[in-house]
């Protein structure tokens, strides 16, 4: 097989690895400059600001498994992490990483991980899991810039860290229309650039790729917002089977006009773009991060044959004033061997080991490092302490074919030596250097510490050259070739002509080593290093008497259009300052839909401007308002007014930067405005148009959704997964995309459960979602029991990043499953939260769900809107209803709090708050106390509920009713009927027991004392309507379990019932005497919270006998069984108070 099929062969992956390499800093994409290269320009950023970001996003689409097959890209990504890692380590950089992978999402496989040893290890771990992901489906090119911009906003919110970004892939923009019903589950109907367009055709496919291309590279769009955020791009191509057209990757790497189509505006810093066609042209090329701040010293030789030759050598010379070195090598001869000769002419073989496994070799005190990264390249370091024995002096590397088949064999080495050397000034950040004047600078050499260097006592050759680049792109040449006598004198720095504002002093500097005799007894000259360049931020101050403005205003995170946003401006004095109008703002890159941008301030004349004293600094306090809101970063400058004190007329401009980050609000949803129309209207308000205008927001919103579920077990306190703790893998969250309507959903499938978005019973708050798992229990990170007949989990509406844990009951007690509904932008941090909060809390709330099994629940019909548990249909059953104010004002689903955050309600079966019958709803069916010795009877049936019907369905029933309730604001009634007590249609339905047991006490009219109760009716009594002076009044009698009912707005503490308490007295309308083992209405299902049934009152005249050891056909344990779970009541004298009350804020 020739050389050349071997190429393509290998093609695939090594092309990936040495494209994100080459794409860091490629010489055939970088600018001409090649002081202005995309490479040199970050790695000297890095070396003066000590602190950086790299962001790696590699591909993961399926044509991978034919363009990468052997991993390529995986090879390279980690040859790039160990060389920034070297770099970081030598240079004392702080340099953090993240790693992505892309398709038709974006997708954090890590998040943001300081590169040291640990760090590295870790991230090499990470990259490869993406061995095994070459599964996705489109190439969405916006998807992956724009996570990566978040990302990197994200993580740099004081705008002062070096950032890149290295994005790889094999393809060009290319999405696809979904087919199926499957397609459109797993990837979405719909894109974040196009969300009106439904991908359901050819058409809607290029219509979407054509709107992803425009908002990537329209002026202002996302390729210019990352490079006016400082980020330095560097794109790689792989050419593998196919020859994809790049023609829009390079051009977003490289900006403007560049890369053959226009895209944005915006061309600093220069981007770098490689397309890369063999894996020994990317590792070449991505070597170049080993010294990301200097260049190689690049040599092009032979192949000696059968033996090493001096004629093909690559010699370097290296002195005490080197650190270290790295060389990278390779040839185009296979199987060639490699030879590295000493000073003293020994020639030490460097034999070949498995791909990307290190050796060692060490020579007297010098340590030789070398690994083959594939059959034809190897990198070499060599290290050594200062005074070693054998390190100065003439060095060489020669490539030997030892068949002698290649005469024409070619060898090219890349050699970077480090001397621990490097220009600075000393003085950046505390000297002053003016406008319109002439100024001096001093400027000199520090090691990796920051330790100075005598300039003069270099043991070489030494050459600094200085340059100021302007914001206005001017460059102006300060000085060139210093020597180190040069280095220690004063530097002038004129001015005169030169604006204030932000600039760059640009310091390259180039050592050449000492001369040095090989081992024949010939001198071998010094070899000259590449440039190593530092570039130091500089604030050119206005003249004097003028204040000095400087630092970026960031205006943080903002959630929908700014409107006032506030941001600060530090201003140092002595001067005046102000900003006139909306601040006459400059967007260099934005959003497209937030519209007119405006930053102005409360010093906005000459009048009124902010003054600061000689040697002070303060705060000009400034506003952000747009137009409209978008997605995406604003960058942009303004101009500030500057003055010395008291004289006006001498007005200048100075030029500021602004940034701020926006989000478009998820699905908002107005509560407010229902706040005020019930607050003016007052309980007049049709409860028709509340529900109706509850129904109509309770979706789940529109974005971006994952789920996944994850088989788990609870064993001594621990979550395993997979034997081990419950940890996400690499391929986990990739896929599962659950189908959303962009305006939000009602029901959607993730995986084997449906969500269901309820709107609860409370008219007022927010719904909740319900988790339909059919033949399992479950509860969720947000409510952590189950709820209704099933013991369903309940959800926010907002489901994203949330867990659910899922339970067969007849199955293993400590088997489970974990369901994860993440949001598909979601940030590792967030996922990484997700995990430590599963870890922590699921097995206690896998105890407490099982424990919930068979425990009595609250029935009722389903209402297409939502409510409590079990039923949906209204009131939750034996909790509070739409207008009960009892005391769990916590937000729960299903009510109880009516402008709350999802939380927990009262538990299904619990009393009503106050003692008495749940209002607007009776108490929720559950087992019916008897006397002592009997079974109890079963619980009432949801389906038998009166009343209890979809409020909305028009079947002749009260819309509000539930469980014989009449008047939906009286509390207790057991009459029936349209708003009525006692309608004649309703008498027939009560059962016989009801018919006949005794009355409880009159229950409180809805705004009437307690005094002003009526005695339950025959039917036919009061219309809803009528005055309640035509209802009779009733004797007030005592009643264990049931006291009086407070009155609207008034305070009654819970009352524990006597241990001994008389029969209740008979009503003035006699009815017969309850029968043994039935119970007065008013007293089925409200026993105390946490209480056994023995505790309730048995029928008048029967006698208290102890409880029956067998559990009841209820469900009712028996004193052998293990206590059924119930929440804890409040305790005795809990005030409850009204939440419309003045002044409390308990209803929130």
């Amino acid at each position: 097989m020739g050389t050349a099929q071997r190429r393509r062969r290998r093609l695939g992956i090594w092309a990936l690895l040495l494209g994100v390499i080459a794409s860091l800093g490629l010489p055939g994409a970088a600018p001409a400059n090649a002081a202005d290269s995309a490479v040199d320009v970050y790695g000297g950023c890095l070396v003066s600001e000590k602190a950086g970001d790299i962001m790696i996003v590699i591909d993961e689409s399926q044509s991978l498994d034919a363009n990468d097959p052997d991993n390529a890209r995986i090879t390279s990504a980690k040859y790039l992490l160990t060389q920034l890692n070297n770099f970081a380590k030598r240079t004392k950089v702080t340099l953090d990483v993240n790693v992505a992978g892309f398709s038709h999402n974006y997708d954090e496989a890590q998040g943001w991980t300081k590169l040291d040893d640990s760090g590295l290890k870790k991230t090499l771990e990470t990259v490869d899991g993406f061995a095994d992901r070459p599964y996705g489906w489109e190439t969405d090119y916006w998807m992956a810039l724009e996570g990566a911009r978040r990302s990197l906003a994200d993580h740099n919110p004081d705008g002062d860290r070096c950032q890149a970004l290295v994005w790889i892939t094999d393809g060009s923009l290319d999405l696809d229309f979904r087919k199926n019903q499957q397609q459109i589950n797993d990837y979405g109907e719909t894109k974040p650039y196009l969300s009106d367009t439904k991908l359901t055709s050819k058409a809607a496919e290029e219509k979407a790729e054509a709107e992803a291309e425009r908002q990537i590279c329209r002026n202002g769009g996302l390729a210019d917002q990352l490079r006016s955020s400082d980020v330095t791009l560097f794109g790689v191509g792989l050419r593998g089977e196919e020859s994809p057209d790049y023609t829009l990757m390079k051009s977003i790497a490289l900006g403007g006009d560049a890369g053959g189509q226009k895209c944005g505006k915006i061309t600093k810093p220069p981007g770098s773009f490689t397309e890369a066609a063999d894996i020994d042209q990317l590792l070449f090329e991505f070597d170049k991060f080993s010294t990301p701040n200097q260049e190689r010293k690049d040599t092009e030789s032979g192949v000696c044959q059968g033996e090493p030759c001096p004629e093909e050598r690559h010699t370097f010379v290296l002195d005490d004033s080197v650190q270290s070195v790295h060389i990278f090598g390779n040839s185009d001869v296979d199987e060639a061997e490699v030879y590295l000769v000493t000073p003293e002419g020994d020639e030490l073989k460097l034999d070949r080991g498995t791909i990307g496994d290190s050796e060692k070799t060490d020579s007297d005190d010098v340590t030789i490092e070398h690994s083959w990264q594939s059959e034809r390249t190897i990198v070499i370091d060599m290290s050594a302490s200062a005074g070693a024995k054998g390190w100065s002096g003439p060095w060489s590397v020669v490539f030997v074919d030892p068949t002698g088949q290649s005469p024409d064999g070619k060898s090219r080495t890349s050699i970077s030596i480090a001397g621990d050397v490097f220009p600075t000034w000393p003085d950046a950040e505390d000297a002053q250097v003016r406008s319109g004047e002439p100024n001096q600078i001093q400027l000199g050499l520090v090691n990796a510490d920051g330790d100075e260097i005598d300039s003069t006592k270099l043991l070489g050759k030494v050459s600094m050259d200085a340059t100021l680049q302007t914001a206005d792109d001017q460059e102006i040449p300060l000085a060139q070739g210093l020597d180190g006598e040069g280095i220690a004198q004063p530097l002038d720095l004129d001015l005169t002509n030169v604006a204030p504002g932000e600039a760059t002093l640009v310091l390259s500097l180039t050592i050449t080593t000492k001369d040095a005799t090989d081992s024949e007894g010939k001198t071998v000259p010094g070899t000259e290093l590449k440039p190593q360049t530092v570039r130091i931020p500089v604030q050119i101050e206005p003249p004097p008497g003028y204040p000095s403005v400087s630092g970026q205003v960031n205006f943080g995170a903002l959630e929908g259009k700014a409107e006032g946003a506030p941001g600060e401006l530090t201003v140092a004095g002595p001067g005046c300052v102000w900003v006139e109008g909306n601040g006459a703002p400059n967007v260099l890159a934005g959003p497209e839909q937030i519209g007119e941008v405006s930053i102005s301030s409360t010093h906005n004349s000459a009048e009124n401007c902010l003054e600061i004293p000689d040697g002070q600094t303060a705060t000009l306090p400034l506003q952000l308002t747009t137009e409209g809101m978008d997605n995406g970063t604003l960058n942009a400058e303004f101009t500030v007014k500057i003055a010395p004190t008291g004289e006006p007329d001498r007005v200048q401009d100075a030029t500021a930067s602004a940034t701020a980050s926006f989000e478009k609000p998820l699905n908002p949803v107005n509560f407010t405005l229902t706040l005020i129309v019930a607050a003016i209207l007052g309980p007049g308000i049709p409860l028709a148009l509340l529900y109706l205008m509850k129904f109509l927001t309770a979706k789940i919103p529109g974005r971006a959704l994952i789920a996944e579920e994850y088989p788990v077990q609870v064993e001594a306190g621990q979550v395993l997964r997979d034997g081990g703790r419950f940890e996400l893998k690499d391929r986990d969250l990739t896929t599962g995309m659950v189908p959303l309507a962009n305006n939000g959903s009602r029901t959607a499938q993730a995986g084997s459960v449906t969500l269901n978005a309820k709107m609860g019973a409370s008219p007022f708050g927010e719904g909740y979602v319900e988790v339909e798992s059919p033949g399992r229990i479950g509860a969720s990170s947000s409510d952590t029991r189950g709820h209704g007949k099933e013991s369903y989990a309940r959800l926010p509406l907002n489901v994203h990043n949330h867990w659910v844990l899922l339970q067969d009951p007849n199955g293993p007690a400590d088997s489970a499953t974990v369901l994860l509904l993440v949001a598909a932008d979601a940030p590792a941090e967030v996922r990484e939260k997700l995990v430590d909060d599963i870890n922590a809390r699921v097995p206690d709330v896998l105890e407490a769900i099982r424990m919930q099994v068979g425990a009595p629940s609250g029935g009722g019909d389903g209402s297409p809107f939502g409510g409590g548990p079990g039923g949906d249909g209204g009131p939750q059953p034996g909790g509070p209803a739409p207008f009960d104010f009892g005391p769990d004002m916590s937000g729960g689903p299903g009510g109880a709090n009516p402008f709350g955050d999802p939380g927990q309600a009262l538990p299904p079966g619990g009393p009503a708050p106050m003692g008495g019958p749940a209002p607007m709803g009776s108490a929720a069916p559950g087992p019916v106390p008897t006397p002592s010795g009997q079974a109890s009877a079963p619980p009432a049936s949801a389906a038998s509920a009166p009343g209890s019907a979809n409020p909305f369905d028009g079947g002749g029933q009260n819309p509000f009713a539930q469980s014989g309730d009449a008047n939906p604001f009286a509390q207790g009634s057991s009459a029936q009927g349209s708003f009525a007590q006692g309608s004649p249609q309703a008498a027939p339905q009560q059962s016989a027991s009801q018919q006949s047991a005794p009355q409880p006490p009159a229950q409180q009219q809805f705004g009437q004392p307690a005094q002003q109760q009526s005695a339950p009716q025959p039917p036919a009594q009061q219309q809803f309507g009528q005055p309640a002076q035509q209802q009779q009044p009733a004797q007030q009698q005592p009643h264990q379990g049931a006291p009086e009912q407070a009155g609207w707005g008034q305070q009654q503490p819970m009352e524990q019932p006597p241990a001994q308490q008389p029969p209740a007295q008979q009503p003035p309308a006699q009815q017969p005497p309850a029968q043994q083992g039935q119970q007065p209405p008013a007293q089925q299902g409200q026993q105390q919270w946490g209480g056994p049934a023995s505790q309730q009152p048995s029928a008048p005249g029967s006698v208290p006998q102890e409880p029956a050891s067998a559990p009841s056909s209820a469900g009712e344990p028996g004193p052998d069984q293990e206590p059924q779970f119930r929440p804890e009541a409040p305790p005795p004298g809990t005030q409850i108070r009204n939440p419309f009350e003045f002044g409390d804020n308990s209803g929130r």
